[in-house]
């Protein structure tokens, strides 16, 4: 087998714990809740949300949490840019939005509804997209 330290690259950081489970506040399982597959296709979008740079992940994030609306399912955080082609002080988050309904497939008009929405949502906050 080969030496321990020719398995990382020279200049990682490694770090080693022990986590006692024991010790850890909070249920040792999650109470799961079942949620019925979708029948009907969902779809989803992809927003790049222009912030100061000064802006933390954890606030934008908050901020975003506030959002709801009926066809919104979830969203997940893709990407963070900081580079060329965005306006001075400004970093740009990519938010993906998963839309759907559980009792028929999306149309046309619930779409641009909730993208109308989202867009107000994000002017309140002082936010706009890239």
């Amino acid at each position: 087998t080969k030496p321990f330290l020719d398995v990382y690259e020279r200049g990682t950081l490694i770090v080693w714990f022990e986590l006692t489970v024991d010790a850890v506040a909070g249920l040792a399982y999650p109470d799961t809740k079942y949620v019925n597959i979708p029948v009907y296709p969902g779809s989803w979008m992809d927003f790049s949300i222009l912030a100061d740079s000064t802006t933390v992940y954890a606030d934008l994030a908050e901020t975003l949490n506030n959002f709801s609306h009926p066809v919104l399912k979830k969203h997940k955080f893709l990407y963070l840019y900081n580079g060329k082609g965005l306006p001075e002080g400004k970093s740009s988050y990519t938010f993906r939005f998963w839309l759907g309904l559980q009792e028929r497939t999306l149309n046309g008009e619930d779409l641009t509804g909730f993208r109308s929405e989202f867009l107000m949502f994000l002017e309140k906050h002082g936010l706009s997209l890239r």
